[in-house]
C-alpha cells in the first residue's frame, strides 16, 4: 500500500485535522486541486457536488456566499421549480 493510499484509508469515517488538510493542499498536483481540497474541507461538499457547481448555484448576495443545491432532475429542468 502506498503512502497516499494509507493516508486515504486513515481518513475513512473521520474529519481530517486542519494540519492534514493543509498537507493535502500542499501535496496537490496543481493550484486547482489544492483549492478543491480546501473548499471541500471547509464546506463539506463532496467532489461531484463541488465540481458540478454552476454560477446560477451561487447566491453572491449573501455573506458568506450560499450554494443552492439542486437535484439532478432540477438541473435538467424537470421539477423542483417555483411554478
Amino acid at each position: 500500500m502506498s503512502q497516499a493510499e494509507a493516508f486515504k484509508a486513515s481518513l475513512v469515517g473521520r474529519v481530517p485535522s486542519p494540519e492534514e488538510v493543509e498537507a493535502m493542499e500542499k501535496a496537490a498536483d496543481s493550484l486547482r486541486d489544492g483549492l478543491l481540497v480546501r473548499v471541500m474541507a471547509r464546506s463539506g461538499l463532496r467532489v461531484h457536488e463541488l465540481t458540478g457547481i454552476e454560477l446560477r448555484d451561487l447566491d453572491l448576495s449573501q455573506t458568506p456566499t450560499k450554494v443552492v443545491v439542486r437535484t439532478e432532475a432540477q438541473g435538467q429542468g424537470e421539477g423542483g421549480g417555483d411554478g
